[in-house]
């Protein structure tokens, strides 16, 4: 498979893995859209990120909320597999700076650019 633009290609295992990942994310999101609205309120995307392995504050899941809703205070599949694929890919990298075990992350402002920008 390869992007026509830029020539680029995803390896079969790849390919495999996405895809394991979006059925378990559109499992996830079916199971939280309590009204089958094809889209969540915030309790709904909190319930959400937390089956999905995401256990965040408040204020985290505040956040989130308001950079991934439409104009109706609403998240769609959409959003939220970017939503829960950029969460992946953050925890993913701040994982490998843990200091101890303690959930704390030791981080350069290098490396913190990194995780902030290509996330």
């Amino acid at each position: 498979m390869s992007h026509p633009q830029h020539g680029q290609s995803l390896a079969l295992h790849h390919f495999q893995q996405l895809w394991s990942y979006l059925q378990r994310w559109q499992a996830i999101f079916d199971k939280f859209d309590r009204d089958a609205s094809g889209t969540m309120n915030s309790h709904e995307l909190r319930l959400a990120l937390n089956a999905a392995g995401f256990h965040l504050n408040n204020q985290l899941t505040q956040a989130l909320t308001s950079r991934y809703r439409d104009s109706r205070l609403r998240v769609d599949f959409e959003r939220f597999v970017s939503c829960v694929a950029q969460l992946t890919c953050i925890f993913r990298h701040c994982s490998q700076h843990l200091d101890g075990g303690e959930g704390v992350i030791c981080l350069t402002r290098s490396q913190w650019l990194a995780v902030a920008t290509f996330s």
